[in-house]
């Protein structure tokens, strides 16, 4: 027996076979093989159909992401089509399915292009820039450690020479000032080492252990001074 469908059921029946034609459609696409869409994609480039070729290289990478063939395919595509937002989108589904240690040259170089595409003016202009430049006081604090670390081996003028350049970065640094005037000492330069005890004391008011330290100092310059003196005197007596 037939039926005959009026208006709205005729209608109904058109989308009915729309869907169904769409579902075949589908289950065809995920029933192929890699190859299968990479040799259909082949076609539709070989015509001209870029973009056509493009969507069927990307299934076939995705059937099969080890297979480099598919991904220069993919990418000879992507060029031929030459849109940025084209090489960005085949950008990010590199990044996703092809393996970093995998990528063979042509997809590095592909990268590579399409990361100038992507990044923003200004992070490109940051790349160009200088590494920020160290503060004063951080310099200070490497030549003092330099210092410190040259006077614990008992390179006492190389000491000084760090220890000097720290107090010129920073005139108040009262580590690096104290450990100049202890290099002195130990070069037997007491009237400097005893010129920056008094600087310490006078200029920059030290207070608490540093003032206890540079006063100790101070008396063991003041001991060695007399020590010296002391010397001189019998050398006089025992030559004159």
């Amino acid at each position: 027996m037939a039926y005959k469908l009026k208006g709205g059921s005729l209608m109904f029946t058109k989308s009915l076979k729309i869907i169904f034609f769409i579902i075949i459609l589908e289950l065809n696409l995920f029933s192929k093989t890699a190859e299968e869409f990479a040799y259909e994609g082949v076609k539709y480039y070989r015509e001209g159909y870029y973009k056509s070729a493009l969507e069927l290289f990307k299934k076939a990478v995705e059937n099969a992401p080890e297979q480099s063939t598919y991904w220069r395919y993919l990418i000879v595509s992507c060029r031929e089509i030459n849109e940025p937002e084209t090489s960005k989108d085949v950008y990010y589904f590199i990044k996703k399915w092809v393996p970093e240690d995998k990528w063979t040259p042509t997809v590095q170089n592909f990268i590579n292009e399409t990361e100038k595409l992507i990044s923003p003016p200004e992070k490109q202009t940051i790349d160009k820039k200088e590494p920020p430049q160290v503060s004063k006081k951080d310099e200070a604090i490497k030549y003092y450690e330099q210092g410190a670390n040259k006077y614990n081996q008992g390179l006492y003028n190389e000491a000084k020479q760090n220890f000097e350049k720290a107090v010129e970065l920073d005139p108040e640094y009262i580590k690096a000032w104290y450990g100049l005037a202890k290099s002195y000492y130990n070069l037997n330069d007491l009237e400097s080492a005893k010129s920056i005890c008094n600087y310490l004391i006078n200029n920059l008011k030290v207070t608490g252990e540093d003032k206890e330290r540079t006063d100790k100092l101070l008396a063991k310059i003041g001991e060695k001074e007399s020590s010296i003196q002391t010397k001189k005197r019998r050398n006089r007596r025992f030559y004159g």
